[in-house]
């Protein structure tokens, strides 16, 4: 009995995030609008992605009604590897630590901590006007609402070492964010500027003259393929990471991305 309570309550916190994330009265953070695109365009596409996903977390929650549901802890480190048109990216070592819950050991949801960070240069100044330069570090708070695994069976050598694929999707939000901008003036003499708030829009003077900073996208969304090494209770885990929409307009193309390795410890 208290099991079904237990669950019931899971699915509403489930549907009651997607709908937080997904149905907001400010225009939606997940597509990257071009001037000159078509709205009405976007808005199909973004009700089309948001039902999607949101389904992804129905059936993940459905799923674990009838699923033997097991726990676990991760933590680990990462190389942001962001997918850029023109942009040079000198990525920063981060890291990420959240937990995770399995379902039958082939569906999985997810929820994480992730610090991010970067050093972006060489913009093209028709995308980024006068910045050189941005470094920046960013707080993310990232959910994986399912994930599929393709398990191997136990190898014969060592039958409790166990090997997966892992396929999944993500959401996040950064909900805090800082860095230094390096920008050129109408001397062409460079200046520097501290961004307290990656997120949101800025303007500053430098030398008597008005500069605009435009702020990051805080959501995102994407994708991940991943590999599990599995023994007894501990898994080591590698995964790549691709972003599906622009978090920024200083580049053609400017998406996040990156390569991790993390250690996790599951409670049975």
């Amino acid at each position: 009995m208290w099991t079904m309570w237990f669950k019931f309550v899971q699915i509403t916190l489930n549907l009651a995030l997607a709908r937080a994330i997904f149905h907001t009265k400010e225009p939606s953070p997940f597509f990257f609008v071009a001037e000159n695109s078509n709205l009405l365009w976007n808005e199909k596409l973004k009700t089309m992605k948001t039902i999607i996903l949101s389904l992804f977390i129905l059936i993940c929650s459905v799923f674990s009604l009838q699923a033997q549901v097991n726990y676990g802890v991760e933590i680990g480190g990462l190389s942001n590897q962001l997918n850029t048109s023109n942009v040079e990216v000198n990525p920063k070592f981060s890291y990420r630590v959240g937990g995770f819950i399995t379902y039958d050991e082939f569906f999985g949801s997810s929820i994480y901590y992730v610090r991010k960070g970067a050093k972006l240069s060489e913009f093209i100044p028709q995308h980024a006007g006068y910045i050189q330069q941005i470094d920046y570090s960013a707080d993310y708070i990232e959910i994986v609402p399912i994930s599929v695994r393709i398990t191997q069976c136990p190898c014969q050598a060592n039958r409790k070492l166990k090997t997966s694929l892992v396929l999944s999707l993500y959401a996040a939000y950064g909900f805090s964010g800082s860095g230094t901008l390096t920008g050129i003036d109408e001397n062409n003499s460079t200046f520097k500027h501290s961004i307290d708030n990656l997120f949101k829009d800025n303007r500053f003077i430098e030398n008597n003259v008005n500069y605009d900073f435009k702020g990051f996208n805080a959501f995102d969304v994407g994708a991940k393929i991943g590999a599990d090494i599995g023994y007894k209770q501990f898994i080591l885990r590698f995964n790549w990471t691709t972003g599906a929409i622009n978090f920024s307009s200083y580049d053609k193309r400017l998406r996040n991305g990156s390569v991790d390795i993390s250690l996790c410890y599951l409670f049975k």
